[in-house]
């Protein structure tokens, strides 16, 4: 799967093809701009998907064999979205919320972003979990 920006310490930036920055695309996890300083990769989602599933982003195809910008299909188009590494590490890993107390953010208030938009709180998620890996190495 390529990936667009700076090589991060990632196995898929040594493996992986690096492309144009998608400047001015916006991020399908925080439907903010891309700039030509940011970082990140694609996922592969198909247009005809409902509504209702697109919030969960449940159409991925993780197959870096599919590495062209559009693909006709049956059912829609599949496309290449750009995604700020931040914004595809947040979707895995929760928003700053559940870092910062998981009950009062993720349970009682349903906002895993605790107050911040999408893409805030993918940067501080991206900010503290790196900032522990890097304690712990050390």
């Amino acid at each position: 799967m390529p990936y667009f920006g700076a090589p991060w310490p990632s196995g898929l930036c040594e493996t992986e093809q690096n492309v144009e920055t998608p400047v001015g695309k916006l991020c399908l996890e925080c439907d903010e701009p891309i700039e030509e300083d940011h970082q990140g990769t694609f996922y592969f989602a198909n247009s005809g998907v409902p509504e209702c599933m697109k919030e969960d982003h449940l159409v991925w195809i993780l197959s870096s064999m599919i590495n062209v910008p559009e693909i006709q299909t049956g059912s829609g188009q599949v496309a290449m979205n750009p995604v700020h590494k931040e914004c595809g590490f947040r979707a895995v890993s929760g928003g700053i919320g559940h870092f910062e107390d998981h009950e009062l953010w993720c349970q009682t208030r349903h906002d895993p972003d605790g107050g911040r938009t999408r893409r805030q709180s993918a940067l501080e998620v991206w900010e503290r979990t790196t900032r522990m890996t890097h304690a712990q190495e050390n």
